[in-house]
């Protein structure tokens, strides 16, 4: 796989590409001569994959109710795989604790990822500790 080069300028909404080259000499060679020009690297034909599954994120309270929803593209902006993640959160203050778990998968849909959240709320309520959660420093293990 080879790399284009692209010579652009500016931040933000003044942010622009000045040229696009398939040599990094000349690239490098313009960018000398433009005011706070920079060189940026992108892959030419980027291998992809799709991983065929839509990937939702579910937010689910101790009581099991939830929130779910789904990013529009499956993969994410760099045009890889997004992150799988499974994390639960609590804190305690004077009189309340605050439980949340959240889950980040590529699933078939949003009823499954919802039901597979919840089966890892159970098994976590039933005193296991389920693989592949990350539990955080705030988390006290119930007695």
């Amino acid at each position: 796989m080879s790399d284009i080069f692209l010579v652009s300028q500016g931040e933000y909404s003044d942010y622009h590409i000045v040229a696009v080259f398939d040599n990094q000499e000349k690239a490098n060679e313009l960018s000398a001569l433009i005011e706070d020009a920079d060189v940026e690297t992108y892959p030419l034909n980027k291998e992809f994959t799709d991983p065929g599954l839509d990937f939702f994120w579910v937010t689910m309270g101790r009581d099991g109710d939830s929130e779910c929803d789904s990013y529009s593209h499956r993969l994410a902006c760099d045009g890889e795989l997004r992150e799988e993640y499974i994390r639960l959160k609590t804190s305690k203050e004077i009189g309340y604790v605050s439980w949340e778990l959240t889950l980040g998968k590529h699933v078939k849909s949003k009823e499954h990822a919802v039901r597979l959240a919840n089966e890892i709320r159970r098994q976590i309520l039933a005193g296991q500790r389920p693989k592949g959660v990350d539990y955080g420093k705030s988390y006290r293990r119930s007695k």
